[in-house]
Formats: structure tokens, sequence, C-alpha cells
């Protein structure tokens, strides 16, 4: 069984955690809300392709942090083509 003192602490590390993923959560959701700081030149080949029916492709700063992350793990590294957005018949900047 656990003394008074070791329920306490882990009814404070419980607390803890959850307050923790409240804010976690919160800062989650505050994120999805930013608006896109700026647009890039070079997503604009993954937004078109993305955007496929022709309208605008909604970007918020989240979404935009993770073209960035495709734009630098699959174009710059001669990901076109083998990428599922990918419609090029070169890579991007050749």
């Amino acid at each position: 069984m656990f003394t008074a003192e070791e329920r306490q602490a882990l009814i404070g590390e419980a607390t803890a955690d959850l307050a923790m993923l409240c804010l976690l959560g919160a800062a989650r959701r505050a994120f999805a809300l930013l608006p896109r700081p700026a647009r890039y030149g070079n997503l604009a080949f993954l937004e078109a392709n993305l955007r496929g029916d022709g309208g605008p492709l909604p970007i918020n700063a989240r979404r935009q942090q993770g073209l960035l992350a495709l734009f630098k793990t699959e174009c710059t590294q001669g990901g076109c083509g083998r990428c599922a957005t990918s419609r090029c018949p070169r890579p991007v900047g050749r």
C-alpha cells in the first residue's frame, strides 16, 4: 500500500500530467488556428499539386510546416516522381 505522502505525490503527479495534457491540447488547437506567416516560393509546386480541383488550398501555419517538411525530405532530395503528390516530369528547381 501507499503511505499518505506517496498517495499525495502520485495525485500531484497525475494532476501535473493532466494539466500538461490540457495545455498541450490548447497549444495544438491554437497552432491550427494560426494563419500562414508568408508564402514560400519553394512550396508553390506542392500547393499546386495538392490543390487537385484547382480551388485554393487552405493553408494555415501547421499545414505550411508540413509542406516545408515534405519539401525538405522529398523535393530537395530527388524525391520528385516518388512522392504521392508528385506530378512533375523533373525535380523542382531544375
